[in-house]
């Protein structure tokens, strides 16, 4: 049976290595043979593309982005608020978020939203640094995206990535984004974010400190991204995936290409 490969991140050795090195080891032979045997290759970047290469794969790799369902917005009033919204590894990078914002904005309200065997480690930092920050735990869709629209700024500090949906939900509510120059991150926000350098927090505080005086390039940047989100709605991004399916089906060579408005470089692009 014909099967087209759909790479996500940690199918992948080599990512997360932090949680996966063994399993990877032990199931990498498997791994390699399902990927020798699909069709066609895809994944949602082109850092986790380059990573599948390194393990000797030759075959060309699509580069299919991953879609998203654009939701209404409430219309509700953003507050003077920054929401960082992870998973509480080390790799997310939120302990940088957390050292960035001691003593930043006296007048503005600090979120990190999520769970994960960190949470306790990161509130004693805030502690320690004095960082006005309030930890919401898990929270559902709806809560979340509340929280979106909510907020004015969305950090997402990541250290590595692949292809982060938080980034596409967050720009679909009109958040202005500052991410990092990790590979999938860049990729998402394009030119509709701020990007700074990954790992460190002196960019993630100057990124903030310029938003905060600057409300017309929130603005701005919340413009972009909306537009930037919709570009990258799944009508956009289904077409490729309908055109690999049938090509694989049949044995042919695929005819389509993505559409126009994903065709551009997916990032990264520092806003100046």
């Amino acid at each position: 049976v014909p099967y087209v490969l759909t790479a996500h991140g940690s199918d992948v050795p080599g990512y997360n290595p932090d949680r996966f090195e063994w399993l990877h080891a032990l199931l990498g032979p498997a791994w390699r043979g399902i990927l020798d045997g699909a069709s066609f290759v895809t994944s949602p970047s082109r850092f986790l593309a380059d990573l599948i290469r390194r393990h000797g794969y030759a075959d060309p790799i699509d580069i299919v982005p991953n879609g998203h369902h654009p939701q209404p917005c409430g219309g509700g009033l953003r507050r003077k608020q920054v929401l960082v919204v992870a998973r509480m590894f080390p790799r997310k990078g939120v302990q940088h978020f957390i050292e960035a914002i001691a003593g930043l904005g006296d007048d503005w309200e600090f979120v990190i939203a999520g769970d994960g065997p960190h949470r306790g480690q990161l509130e004693e930092q805030a502690s320690s640094v004095g960082a006005r920050v309030r930890f919401t735990g898990f929270l559902d869709r709806a809560a979340l995206r509340s929280l979106y629209e909510s907020s004015q700024i969305l950090v997402f500090p990541s250290i590595q990535e692949n292809f982060p949906m938080v980034l596409l939900e967050a720009m679909d509510a009109g958040c202005a984004i500052v991410t990092t120059n990790a590979e999938g991150c860049a990729e998402v926000v394009g030119d509709a974010g701020l990007v700074v350098p990954k790992g460190e927090s002196q960019g993630i505080r100057a990124a903030l400190e310029r938003l905060m005086h600057d409300p017309g390039l929130v603005q701005r940047l919340s413009v972009r991204g909306k537009s930037r989100a919709a570009m990258l709605a799944w009508p956009n991004i289904v077409v490729r995936y309908g055109d690999l399916l049938q090509a694989a089906a049949t044995g042919r060579v695929p005819s389509s290409t993505p559409p126009a408005p994903l065709q551009a470089p997916l990032g990264p692009t520092i806003v100046r």
